[in-house]
């Protein structure tokens, strides 16, 4: 199966399992983005997913972690990893969006959200990220 077709395919699991949840995190990801005078991600593909993993990180830890991490168990850490982290508004003023591109300046265009998800994209290319994440089958082939 192609690289592709099997992303569809999970994408749409993960929907159908996540779906609701993942409409209920779109209303405290907006708010959170209007209230710092950020941006989110117009690419709807992309915004879609990271709401996604953050509803499989929700049902599997009982918080909504930050797409980029998994909790470490420690409980200070932890904290900081969840969604938006800690580490959010120094890489939105440093490079203009936060690592996983759900977040970013409040001027940034879909072109520069488009250029943001291809440098993270580079960082994986040519390597599969197997998550521990059973539950959310879009981790395994992202």
């Amino acid at each position: 199966m192609s690289d592709m077709l099997q992303m569809a395919k999970a994408f749409y699991a993960d929907w159908r399992r996540y779906g609701k949840d993942a409409k209920k995190h779109d209303a405290w990801i907006r708010k959170h983005a209007r209230n710092r005078g950020w941006s989110v991600n117009p690419r709807w593909m992309i915004y879609t997913n990271l709401k996604l993993w953050i509803s499989d990180a929700e049902a599997m830890y009982g918080r909504r972690y930050c797409p980029c991490y998994e909790p470490s168990g420690d409980s200070e850490l932890d904290r900081k990893l969840i969604c938006p982290c800690q580490f959010a508004q120094a890489e939105i003023d440093t490079i203009g969006w936060c690592h996983c591109t759900l977040f970013g300046r409040g001027d940034l265009t879909a072109a520069d959200y488009k250029r943001a998800e291809g440098r993270l994209m580079a960082e994986y290319r040519g390597t599969h990220i197997w998550s521990a994440s059973p539950n959310c089958a879009a981790w395994a082939v992202r």
